[in-house]
């Protein structure tokens, strides 16, 4: 459970203190349209680093900031339903999962209660709020050491999330706090709700703009922040219909980050075409032996 708080304190050092309110905005430029808030709207992970820092905007008022890492070693289930927790594998019968609501409790004492958050209670993969257990118990735990060596006794703060997202076979911890958020035109700004939460680190106001999956952050003192898109969990990343055209250098403020996102965009058009070869022929090999 040292990695989960490694993590997540690697992600505060991700967020640079808050700048300037949008105060001095409102009165100059509109409240962003439908067409761009929706542009922003999704889970994004900022670029570069291995610690999952992410912001996950839901509307034009609700966003989230926090951290995500792979734990399908430690937590989740497998393909045969069966469930991971505390180094042990627990099958079907040893949990229950009745209406999206998942309790296990075992007599060595990995005990664990979450609920579906993804609107489908009948399938036991899928997006998961934890509400107690050992996993809730250690990251809480984890979360008053820092503070407490910080000078603060507080523990894991009430506002706080923690979610577990689980695909066949794969899993993902998330821990989100609440944020402010407010999106003016090309304006964006950003800002934990709670001054305790991940030692009060925020974006603060940023210029934004949205190209393919990427979303780029623009400080006052020039600080950039790059982020990728993050698809459903447990899928492939959704199909680049786009891939095709070439991006437009308009798009962005300097020629790096237009050359970076240019080569990136062809290496994965060449990705997409290799496996739709790949495709074809397996296609047409099984077509041929079938015809033997």
């Amino acid at each position: 459970m040292k990695r989960v708080i490694a993590f997540l304190a690697g992600a505060v050092m991700l967020m640079g203190a808050a700048s300037c309110s949008l105060d001095n905005k409102k009165s100059s430029v509109k409240k962003a349209t439908d067409s761009e808030i929706k542009q922003l709207i999704g889970q994004w992970e900022i670029e570069g680093e291995d610690q999952g820092a992410i912001i996950a905007i839901e509307n034009s008022s609700t966003a989230w900031i926090g951290a995500v890492t792979d734990y399908s070693s430690k937590l989740g289930f497998k393909a045969d339903g069966s469930f991971i927790c505390g180094g042990e594998t627990y099958s079907s019968d040893q949990y229950t999962f009745t209406d999206g609501k998942f309790n296990l409790s075992t007599p060595d004492g990995n005990d664990m209660s979450m609920v579906k958050v993804d609107g489908n209670n009948s399938d036991i993969y899928g997006d998961y709020e934890m509400k107690s257990g050992d996993v809730y118990k250690a990251i809480s735990k984890g979360y008053a050491s820092r503070a407490k060596q910080k000078g603060d006794d507080s523990s894991m703060p009430q506002s706080a999330v923690v979610g577990l997202s689980c695909a066949e076979g794969k899993s993902e911890l998330q821990i989100k706090f609440p944020a402010d958020i407010e999106i003016y035109g090309d304006t964006l700004f950003l800002e934990l709700k709670n001054t305790g939460d991940l030692d009060n680190m925020s974006f603060g106001t940023c210029t934004y703009k949205v190209v393919g999956d990427k979303l780029y952050l623009k400080k006052g003192d020039d600080t950039k922040f790059t982020l990728n898109r993050r698809h459903k969990f447990g899928e492939d990343d959704a199909a680049d219909e786009d891939l095709d055209e070439p991006l437009d250098p308009n798009d962005f403020e300097d020629k790096a980050d237009y050359m970076a996102a240019e080569r990136e965009r062809l290496d994965k058009k060449v990705e997409k075409d290799k496996a739709k070869l790949k495709a074809t022929m397996d296609a047409e090999m099984k077509k041929a032996i079938s015809e033997r």
